[in-house]
């Protein structure tokens, strides 16, 4: 009897060991453009992670939502930032783990420019963003869903957008950011620009072949209401990607995140 309690006791203490020492989970997050926001947000949130010793996580510089898809895809990462409009619509594929900030499709052009409605982009040239990056795609939803065609579609980096619509290199850039960020000031003050508002109707007529999208109402200098295109900021992962319960862990870890 002695010799079986001896043996329990063994075996116990052994498995303890093995369960303390055991190594943290490796979690590899596809994020953004380094410094840019989702680059940022992905950082913070392998900081909060990392405090919880089951985790250890690092973030990849990527191109942004598409190619973050792609890569969970592929099983090059477990963990991706992505916007709401560029998750393929299959739930048993791909599984948000928290919503993490709402955002809006930000489109400027020079202050003394004949564009002054999203149809007034017709022929024109509009910055879409880099290939592989959410904002390529949500502007090929919008140009694609109202039927804009411009007569050229540059794909300079979000760094780069404003100097180029500055010296009329451009007729129209965009970014993709959270509603009220510091950036878009900061945007706005390269040169003298404003901010191209959807009607109510342009906006319907997007979100009639793109539910996924929501308006967000803007001050109007004008008779007319003017809108925004707003999505959602989501952190996912891929099927089998990560096991139930961690991904359950890094959702009780990030509640006390905003």
């Amino acid at each position: 009897m002695i010799h079986l309690k001896l043996t329990f006791t063994l075996i116990l203490l052994m498995a303890m060991s093995q369960t303390a020492t055991a190594a943290p989970k490796r979690l590899n997050m596809a994020t953004g453009s380094a410094g840019w926001e989702y680059n940022r947000t992905g950082k913070k949130i392998c900081n909060k992670l990392d405090e919880e010793k089951r985790f250890q996580c690092q973030t990849l510089v990527t191109r942004g939502s598409v190619q973050n898809i792609e890569l969970l895809r592929e099983g090059k990462v477990n963990l991706g930032l992505s916007q709401s409009d560029m998750i393929p619509h299959d739930p048993a594929d791909f599984i948000s783990l928290k919503t993490l900030s709402r955002q809006a499709l930000y489109i400027f052009v020079r202050k003394d420019s004949d564009i002054h409605g999203l149809h007034g982009l017709m022929h024109k040239r509009v910055n879409t963003g880099p290939i592989g990056s959410g904002l390529r795609g949500t502007m090929n939803n919008v140009l694609e869903a109202t039927g804009i065609v411009p007569s050229e579609a540059s794909d300079i980096t979000a760094a780069q957008e404003a100097d180029l619509l500055c010296r009329n290199q451009t007729d129209a850039i965009s970014f993709i950011l959270d509603l009220e960020a510091p950036q878009v000031e900061k945007i706005e003050k390269t040169c003298p620009m404003r901010r191209l508002g959807f009607s109510r109707k342009t906006i319907q007529e997007i979100m009639r072949i793109h539910a996924t999208y929501y308006p967000i109402e803007l001050r109007s200098t004008g008779p007319e209401n003017t809108y925004a295109i707003g999505l959602y900021v989501e952190l996912v992962t891929y099927k089998d990607a990560l096991s139930p319960e961690d991904r359950q862990s890094i959702i009780d870890s990030l509640q006390t995140m905003p």
